[in-house]
């Protein structure tokens, strides 16, 4: 959806690593930007940052135009938003585990960093099977199919969504470390 057809293979499936991969290099860069930023601010008001900067760029990956549309900056502009909400993720997650740690009691503290550990796999096998869920409804069959088209939005629009709940959760009901 994001490439020109006549690509080779190899450069084809080199693009679509990358994606993974920008998402992969943004999360230590947001660690240190948003561990300095913790330390500096607080931690509550850095999770709030990069909790809503997370969920403004996955919201964007929802409006993201194909190559047909944008050509080559549609590739471009995904990786840069793959980028930039990688350090946000980053940070997210810097802020958030000290401040969870810092305001749990003290008896339930390692339960609660389970939990925030179990998140990322747990968070994956559920977007595995809701991806397996929508290829089954909308079978990926070609660009113009309704999953290369539309349906890959689907999880990056729940994610957003899921996002807000947590900033606006975060926001009302966790106090400063």
């Amino acid at each position: 959806y994001f490439q020109p057809a006549n690509l080779s293979q190899d450069v084809q499936l080199t693009l679509y690593y990358c994606t993974f991969i920008a998402a992969l290099i943004g999360r230590p860069i947001g660690a240190v930007i948003f561990g300095h930023l913790g330390d500096k601010i607080g931690r509550r008001k850095t999770s709030l940052i990069a909790g809503w900067g997370f969920t403004v760029a996955t919201f964007l990956l929802v409006f993201l135009p194909g190559y047909r549309t944008w050509g080559l900056w549609s590739i471009g502009l995904l990786l840069f938003s793959r980028l930039v909400g990688g350090v946000f993720l980053g940070g997210q997650y810097t802020a958030t585990t000290p401040l969870a740690m810092e305001t749990s009691p003290k008896a339930k503290r390692g339960f609660r960093g389970g939990l925030i550990g179990a998140g990322n796999p747990f968070a994956n096998v559920v977007l595995a099977a809701f991806v397996a869920i929508l290829l089954f409804v909308m079978p990926s069959k070609g660009i113009d199919s309704q999953y290369a088209v539309w349906g890959w939005r689907i999880p990056f629009l729940f994610g957003a969504l899921i996002s807000v709940v947590y900033v606006l959760y975060t926001h009302r009901n966790v106090q400063e470390s």
